[in-house]
């Protein structure tokens, strides 16, 4: 798929979703027990393992965001050949409001 497309469907407002008060309290406590730790190899250990986990992550949420506007093109797709069967009709055809 169109890589500029899929930027187009996929920057949308259901997209951007702001962490939740609770989510950042979290993150910040993380980040202040790192910032606290002195045991060099457990930070490195923790870096190793935060980078592999970084790529699974970034793998499948390019896959999942692929699919999904790919499913999405698609239902724009149907909608246009439904406006477009509609706008056909003769007016005979067209439903009475």
């Amino acid at each position: 798929m169109n890589p500029e497309l899929l930027i187009e469907l996929l920057l949308d407002e259901e997209f951007d979703i702001e962490p939740t008060l609770e989510e950042e309290l979290a993150r910040e406590k993380q980040i202040h027990a790192i910032r606290q730790c002195e045991n060099a190899t457990y930070i490195k250990n923790l870096c190793i393992e935060l980078i592999r986990q970084n790529h699974s992550q970034t793998t499948f949420i390019a896959n999942c965001l692929e699919k999904l506007a790919y499913l999405h093109s698609l239902k724009l797709i149907e909608e246009e050949k439904t406006k477009k069967e509609k706008n056909d009709k003769k007016w005979w055809q067209k439903s009475k409001p």
